[in-house]
């Protein structure tokens, strides 16, 4: 799941991706130094769980964090677990030039080449999903390996071996999102009608056994999609949150609704929606109850601006809030906090922003803009 600024899109982003690649190295690497003159590696939790205004609620627990990835490997936004592996996706190039917007974790937690016989180029992988016993990649970018068409959403098998997924012709097309849907995929994200049989509606897509059969078009870029109580939900920032009525798209009404709101991400939880983003009011969260009555999340806030790199996600029957800055109970800020479906609480004082997390062999790990993090 999950994503979210490389805010540059389109067709002219792509046919400057040489340009782009260059201006974001340097912008990252920027980034880097700042990080070296911050020293901070490892960031450990004060609070307890008995709550306070450090500690983030009586949903928190104590972590440390660690820093696993060198400090090269930046623009992290995407982990998944894969046959007993975590996956690591992004934006990133070791020193060597080996490792590219696409790797692993051995055993050890060090960072190697993914074993697939190409690479990826150009503008990173933004999501990663398991699927049919394969592991679908979507993203921004190219893969350079089989086939005469550029490729932004490919899958690999339990062999690392990589089939491409007739979905689009790249330039200035990313995939954003991926799901399971009526036994097939949707992919969402910012794209339009390409060749035959490959895309036929714009900004997401129903994929079965890997060809798209359309749906209708959404007219902006959408970076979220949740089913819930049998229903489809997308969502983005221009789109706001939309239901799909089997044939079209709908604008859903919660509360609050005003016409500046962002919707970034939205998810199905315990009978209830979540809806994340930036909202009237400076309101963070939002929620469906099991009754169909929303409700703001006044617990939750987040200082600053949001971005696509943020999300939420749903581990151990707990619901993962992450991205940049975020407040419990107007507690410490930290990029990462959960819902132990009574409260609210930080897992630690995470000072960076958090794009994604995964959970393997009882650790938890965060794909952050510094690499990643592992809890200790």
């Amino acid at each position: 799941m999950r994503l979210k600024s490389i805010l540059i899109s389109g067709f002219v982003a792509k046919t400057v991706a040489v340009t782009g690649v260059l201006v974001f190295g340097l912008v990252s690497c920027r980034k880097k130094i700042d990080h070296e003159l911050g020293v901070q590696e490892f960031i450990t939790d004060q609070s307890t769980s008995g709550g306070g205004s450090g500690g983030g609620g009586g949903g928190g627990t104590s972590y440390t964090w660690a820093q696993i990835t060198s400090a090269e490997i930046v623009n992290v936004m995407a982990l998944q677990e894969f046959n007993g592996e975590l996956y690591v996706g992004g934006l990133f190039e070791n020193t060597a030039g080996d490792i590219q917007g696409f790797a692993k974790l051995d055993a050890s937690d060090n960072l190697i080449h993914s074993g697939t016989s190409g690479f990826f180029g150009s503008w990173g992988v933004y999501d990663l999903h398991v699927y049919n016993n394969e592991l679908i990649i979507g993203g921004g970018f190219t893969y350079y390996a089989s086939g005469p068409n550029p490729e932004d959403l490919v899958r690999m098998n339990s062999s690392a071996v990589i089939t491409d997924i007739p979905f689009s012709e790249s330039l200035g097309h990313s995939v954003r999102n991926i799901m399971e849907y009526n036994a097939g995929l949707l992919i969402t994200g910012d794209f339009e009608m390409t060749a035959t049989n490959w895309v036929t509606t714009t900004n997401v897509e129903m994929l079965s056994n890997y060809s798209a059969v359309g749906m209708a078009d959404l007219t902006e870029t959408i970076y979220g999609s949740a089913e819930h109580q049998g229903e489809l939900y997308v969502c983005g920032p221009d789109e706001k949150l939309k239901v799909w009525l089997g044939s079209s798209w709908d604008d859903v009404a919660y509360v609050g609704l005003y016409w500046s709101d962002e919707v970034w991400d939205v998810i199905s939880y315990n009978s209830e929606l979540y809806i994340m983003g930036q909202f009237n009011n400076g309101i963070t969260l939002k929620r469906m109850t099991s009754g169909g009555t929303w409700e703001n999340v006044d617990e939750v806030a987040q200082l600053g601006g949001m971005s696509f790199y943020g999300g939420m996600k749903v581990i151990d029957n707990e619901l993962y809030l992450f991205e940049g800055s975020l407040t419990v109970n107007g507690g410490a800020a930290s990029g990462i906090i959960k819902y132990n479906g009574t409260s609210w609480g930080a897992l630690g004082n995470f000072s960076y922003e958090a794009h994604d997390v995964a959970k393997l062999n009882g650790h938890l790990y965060i794909a952050s803009d510094y690499g990643v993090f592992k809890s200790e």
